[in-house]
This record gives C-alpha cells, structure tokens and sequence, in this order.
C-alpha cells in the first residue's frame, strides 16, 4: 500500500504517478478536487467522530466584546468565509444566513483559507468569521486567537465530513475487501482512539449519503 498526505489531490497525484485508488477526506474538498483532476469518485464510507455522527457544521466567530449577538445581527455586516471547497465555511454560511432573512444583506469576503478568516476577525477587518467547529479551540491552543477573544453566534447547516472515496481504478472485487477491512475499525480500541472515533466507519451500500444520515452528529 502506497499511501501520500497532501492539502489537495492536485500535490498528491504527481507523488502517485497520477494514480489514486482510494481519497480519504473532507467531502467537499474531496469531490472538488476530483472534478479538476478529471477523477470519477464514489463513495464507500463515512468516518463517525466522537459523539457518533458522520457530519460537522460551521460557526460563526465573533470578537468577545462585539455588540453582534445573533445571526440577524449580521445585517449589513462584513464576513470572513473560508474557501469554496470548505462547504461548511462557505456554501453552508450563505445558507445559514439566508435561512436567517439576511440574503442580499452580508458582505462576504472570501479569505482564502479558514485560518485567514479567523484572523480577519480577530484583526477588525471583518465582523465576523465562519470557521469548521473543531477550529476555535485549535486556533486558541496554537496561538492564532487568544484565549477568551472570541465567540459563537450561530452555526451553520450540517455538511458531510470525513469520507471514504473509490476511483475508477479501484476493481470490485478489491474494493468489498477494502469495505470489510473498513467495518473491522469498530472492534479496535486503538484505531478508534487514533481517529478520534466512536463508531469507526459508517459503510455505505450504494453510495448515497442518505444511508448514513441518521448517525449524523447534531
């Protein structure tokens, strides 16, 4: 097994010769990426996290000490998106707010990457950031927000999270090996403990996200 780390599937191909039997990542930036790669992908699993759901959600940051206390609160606002292939910092936040009567009425500013739109709201330029939920906590921890500068208003509509993802080169027969493998995952502590997981992998039959839809987080 060969296996690479890369930010996009554009760094990881040239390491692979161009050839990718599994992607193992976010939903949304694993199917972008392969539409600009020219991959045909289908999907195989869903990676439960801690408290059993396959999904995440985006929240919106504010500076601690802003008058900005809901989502209507946003009116006339800037705010500080993540990147198109971040569902849940981008389309998720336009949804979000749209729900919340406000299309039309937010200046969005694409930051360019999540980390950067945390950072514009902290800096003033922008009222308020949408980041992945995990990320505050984290953005504190290594410095990049100070402890206790900021907080959440609002969150967006749930998105799919970790996924498990077959190309074309990937053969029957390998592939329902590689699905087996992956329900094993459930009956080890230590592989659940790595990843972080209660559930380990929720295994799709089809492929279609709605056959796991119930085991998403709230």
């Amino acid at each position: 097994v060969r296996v690479t780390y890369d930010e996009s599937l554009a760094l990881a191909l040239p390491r692979t010769g161009g050839r990718a039997h599994l992607i193992i990542g976010k939903d949304a930036m694993v199917r972008s990426d392969a539409v600009r790669a020219g991959l045909k992908i289908r999907q195989m699993a869903a990676l439960t996290h801690s408290d059993g759901g396959t999904g995440m959600h985006g929240v919106f940051l504010v500076p601690a000490n802003s008058a900005i206390r809901t989502l209507k609160d946003l009116a006339g606002k800037r705010v500080a998106l993540g990147p198109p292939e971040d569902e849940e910092t981008h389309a998720a936040a336009k949804r979000a707010l749209a729900e919340a009567g406000l299309a039309g009425d937010v200046d969005f500013f694409d930051a360019g990457s999540v980390d950067a739109a945390a950072l514009s709201m902290s800096d003033g330029e922008s009222a308020a950031a949408v980041v992945s939920a995990f990320l505050p906590v984290l953005l504190e921890g290594c410095g990049k927000l100070d402890k206790g500068s900021s907080r959440i208003i609002g969150r967006t509509p749930e998105v799919p999270f970790i996924r498990v993802y077959a190309t074309d080169a990937l053969t029957e027969a390998d592939g329902s090996k590689i699905t087996s493998a992956l329900r094993t995952v459930a009956q080890s502590p230590e592989l659940l403990a790595a990843l972080e997981s209660s559930a380990g992998f929720a295994v799709a039959g089809g492929g279609a996200d709605s056959e796991w839809a119930d085991r998403r987080g709230p």
